[in-house]
């Protein structure tokens, strides 16, 4: 082989080591890159079978900026925290930031910081809750089984299957507090007003009750899983640091899709549950 043909060789591989790089990085994660969250409207949803919201959008964005690609399977919530918990290269949004939680996962960046409320029929007879003592010895609160409320509530003294009843869907608990079945629900104000539009209800059919009081804010992040490649975290990082400094973050953060057709309104309390213990 000559010199120029030699040097042509040289090059040419350079160049296709170059383009290669996220190709190669993604073909070197074992197990191979998985992206897992729930239906989580407006923030994650399912528009014309895929899955949509602001959310989606910036894990999106993300995930092509850093070079990687990934499936994006939206779950009830419980199953994709477990294999975030469990499977290595498992990316999972959005999950609350707390301190219980603090060392269990890769922090990635922050998608959302949004506050959780108390729910109840509008029209309710029964008086007014002064404080969360009240709303524990009085009522029964539903939560999505895994999410960040049930283990506030823990935290303030409510007990699974006494005060507290577990949805594996956030809509569910909807269902079940229109049913009569539990007198509240937990969620934030944006994601209840989504859930009563996509069911077709007024807005005014629940009533906030209070705020849930917490010692510390616990926004909504993408996060990897323990045992993740520490390679991919770190570029999923800076390609986080380049969105953020592009403006393009902020802007995907205020994307939302359309309202979705409306769902069955039967209650799926999932294995073993027939409803609210009381």
């Amino acid at each position: 082989m000559n010199a120029a043909r030699c040097f042509r060789m040289a090059v040419l591989t350079a160049l296709l080591g170059i383009t290669a790089l996220p190709a190669l990085a993604e073909s070197a994660l074992s197990p191979p890159l998985l992206v897992v969250t729930e239906d989580r409207a407006p923030f994650t949803t399912l528009a014309n079978d895929k899955p949509a919201g602001s959310h989606t959008a910036i894990v999106k964005a993300l995930l092509e900026t850093a070079g990687y690609q990934a499936d994006i399977q939206i779950l009830p919530w419980a199953r994709s925290y477990a294999m975030a918990q469990h499977r290595p290269n498992t990316l999972i949004y959005s999950m609350a930031r707390s301190s219980l939680r603090e060392n269990q996962f890769i922090w990635i960046g922050e998608l959302e910081n949004v506050g959780r409320w108390f729910f109840r029929l509008a029209g309710n007879r029964q008086a007014m809750p002064r404080s969360v003592d009240d709303i524990r010895a009085n009522n029964v609160t539903c939560v999505v089984q895994g999410d960040i409320g049930e283990e506030n509530l823990h935290q303030l003294g409510f007990k699974n299957g006494r005060n507290i009843v577990l949805a594996y869907l956030r809509k569910d608990c909807l269902k079940l507090v229109l049913s009569g079945s539990v007198s509240m629900l937990l969620e934030s104000v944006n994601g209840v007003e989504w859930e009563l539009a996509r069911s077709r209800l007024p807005q005014g059919m629940l009533e906030r009750v209070m705020a849930l009081p917490l010692t510390h804010p616990q926004p909504l992040y993408l996060a990897a899983s323990p045992g993740s490649d520490p390679a991919m975290a770190k570029r999923l990082r800076n390609a986080w640091h380049q969105l953020e400094q592009s403006g393009e973050l902020e802007r995907l953060r205020h994307m939302h899709p359309p309202i979705p057709p409306v769902q069955s309104l039967t209650p799926d309390f999932g294995p073993g549950r027939t409803g609210p213990d009381r």
